[in-house]
């Protein structure tokens, strides 16, 4: 994967599952830029923390 903020391609991914969201985070180790990514694009953190908060509420 390459940065799209400085196209370095020191980047760090993490995929995981938050109740039945696929997501990925992205952090690029040169600018720093951190991102979280579904299959539908881009989404905040804070859209992040309520999926986990949705899915630790149902369990």
């Amino acid at each position: 994967m390459v940065c799209p903020r400085c196209s370095h391609r020191s980047v760090i991914s993490i995929s995981l599952k938050i109740g039945e969201r696929d997501l990925s985070f992205f952090r690029c180790t040169y600018c720093d830029l951190q991102t979280w990514r579904t299959e539908d694009g881009s989404v905040s953190l804070d859209s992040v923390l309520d999926l986990a908060r949705t899915a630790m509420a149902k369990t």
